[in-house]
Order: C-alpha cells, then structure tokens, then sequence
C-alpha cells in the first residue's frame, strides 16, 4: 500500500486491495493495485466482501449543505472545481458484509440510512456508489477535517431521519406519489444493467414489447449496453410478465374450485397399487403391468384392481420369527425366501406363452 494511501485513509483495511479504477467511465473500468489507481481520477472505495463507506453523489453546487441542514460532519467531500458538483463520503465505525452469507436485517438498514442522506442532501437516485471521485487525485478538491469522523449507522440515521420526514412532507402535500425519472443519460458504467431493467419493468405502454423497448431506451446511456446484454434483461423481464400470478384473484379461484371438485369424489381415488390383483392371479406385478398395457386384462381383472380391498400384508418382522420355526438362522430364511423367487420367476419364464 502507498504511503500517501495509506496517509489519507488511516488504514489499509477500509479500501478493497486490488480496487476499480479509471481515468474515463466512459471507457470501463478495471481492477489495479493502488501503485496506479492514486493517481487515476475515479477509484472504488469498498472492499467486495464488506461496506466502509457511504457516498452521496450531488449534482449541485451547494457544498456546504450538510452544515447548513446539522448533518454529521462528512469524512470528506471531492469537489470539481468547475462546477462545484461533489461527492459527499460518510466512513461507517463497524463495516457492513455484503458476501453470500451476509444478513439481510443490517444491509436493509445501510440501504435506508443511504437513502436518507441521498435525499437530505439532493444527491442522484441513480447513482450506485461503485465510483467515486479520487480524493488523492490533485484535478479534485479534497474537503476534510485534520481527523477522518467515522459514524455508526445508528448515528447518521438518527441525524438523517428527521431531515428525511420533513423534506418528504414539505415536498409531497398532496396524496399523489411522485415516482423520480430514472435519467439514463447520467448512468456510469456498472449500473447500467440495473437502470435499463428497472426502466424496462416500468414502462408505461405494457403493449410495446420489452426487447424494442430496451433497445430504444439503450441508446440513452453515455456508453451503450451491447445488443445482446440487452436482449437477455429484455428476455428475463418477458418471461416474468409471461408468467402468471401464483397469489392473483384468478390463481386462488381455480385452486378453490380444484378442492372443491377433489372433495366432491369423496377422496383419492382407489388404483392398483392399493388392491394388488396381481397376487390373487398368482403373477408378479411387472407382469400384471404388462399385461394391461397389452390389453390382454379381461374385464373382471381390472375391476378388481379399484375395487377390492388389499390383502393385509404380513411383515415377517412383525411375526414370531419364522426362522424359528425351522431352527434355521435368521440370515438363512432370508437367503431361502430370495432363492424361491428367483427360481419361481425363473420357471415362469420358460413356460411358453
């Protein structure tokens, strides 16, 4: 790790090892060492497996925001000094795990508190936090305090939260919900394909079919999805609205009448395997299977086979050991009884006909 590194963020545990990096999001971006992504202008800041760090992109120019609202003092703030557009990172105390075998309860809770702060402080719905402007990079200006502050969840949510309510209330007198417009246009690599799904989902004329809907609103990204990328969301989303509702109004009609018509044949009904004809006709039952497949069953025989009772089969186990009886090993009894009926399949084999 590079001194200056390792300077700016206190330790190297809160950065990924081998982190995203970029001088242009418009050409993708790859993994490197630290050694070349400090001195390329957009890096990723969270290791795979766990979340350090909570960063708000805001389009506006009002740097000071956080203060003038009483948020929590930002860990630090990247500036472009052109347009005075930021990105605002709060440092988490204790890091949230986002592997296979994270939690659900704490991630809901980052996501929320992420939200909060989002809308308080006017940054971009759709940004998805994967890049963030390098603070070692010297084209930005780097806000921060002598310390880094660090926060626990609970601490910005109990900042954030309030703030949260009253814009919303302020916002939204009306009973009407406003749904924000996802603007494609400002999308950077590696959040495309969830932008260009949720947009497809979404979209107002359901008649118009995903594919060309997708490929349309794939012209709007900077940098443009491949065709079959697209293809594949548009086919996903197809075969979801393709499926019918499990939980709809129609889907629980059905499965009322289907009980309604298995309750009225007064339970399952009777088969062959239940009454075992088979063993009154002295056969095997492969060979009783085969014979009605055939169709060489007379008429009484397959009527026996759903409406006699089955014959109580006796479990040797349950009995008082027949073994026994012939002063024969248990082991013994069993080889015999196998032996018979290989020899009586064997002989009804060679009967002709």
């Amino acid at each position: 790790m590079p001194a200056a590194v390792a300077g700016f963020f206190g330790d190297a545990g809160c950065v990924p090892l081998h982190p995203r990096a970029t001088d242009d999001c418009s050409y993708g971006c790859r993994r490197t060492t630290w050694k070349r992504a400090q001195h390329q202008r957009y890096v990723e800041l969270n290791p795979p497996a766990h979340v350090y760090w909570i960063i708000i992109d805001c389009d506006h120019a009002e740097v000071g925001r956080w203060k003038r609202l009483g948020l929590p003092e930002p860990s630090f703030i990247t500036v472009t000094p052109e347009t005075q557009r930021h990105h605002v990172a709060y440092r988490l105390t204790t890091p949230v795990c986002r592997s296979a075998t994270a939690r659900d309860k704490p991630l809901r809770f980052l996501q929320g508190v992420a939200l909060a702060l989002r809308q308080v402080l006017g940054g971009d719905p759709n940004y998805v936090g994967l890049l963030t402007k390098n603070p070692l990079h010297p084209c930005w200006q780097i806000l921060r305090s002598e310390r880094m502050p660090r926060y626990s969840l609970q601490e910005l949510a109990a900042a954030a939260n309030p703030l949260q309510k009253a814009a919303g209330a302020a916002a939204q007198p009306s009973k009407a919900v406003v749904r924000p417009t996802v603007q494609l246009s400002r999308v950077e690599v590696g959040g495309r394909n969830r932008a260009l799904f949720d947009v497809v989902r979404k979209r107002p004329d359901k008649s118009m079919s995903p594919e060309s809907y997708a490929l349309l609103r794939n012209q709007e990204f900077p940098e443009p999805l491949p065709e079959p990328e697209v293809r594949a969301i548009a086919h996903s989303i197809h075969r979801y609205e393709a499926k019918p509702s499990q939980y709809g109004e129609k889907a629980q009609q059905q499965f009322r009448q289907r009980q309604r018509e298995r309750g009225a044949k007064g339970g399952r009904p009777r088969t062959a395997a239940d009454s075992c004809p088979w063993e009154s006709m002295d056969i095997s039952r492969a060979t009783w299977y085969r014979r009605r497949k055939a169709g060489t069953l007379d008429d009484d025989a397959l009527t026996q086979s759903t409406t006699e009772a089955a014959p109580a089969r006796v479990d040797p186990k349950d009995t008082a050991r027949p073994w026994e009886e012939f002063g024969i090993s248990r082991a013994t009894w069993y080889r015999r009884q196998a032996a018979a009926r290989q020899t009586h399949l064997q002989n009804y084999s060679e009967t002709p006909g």
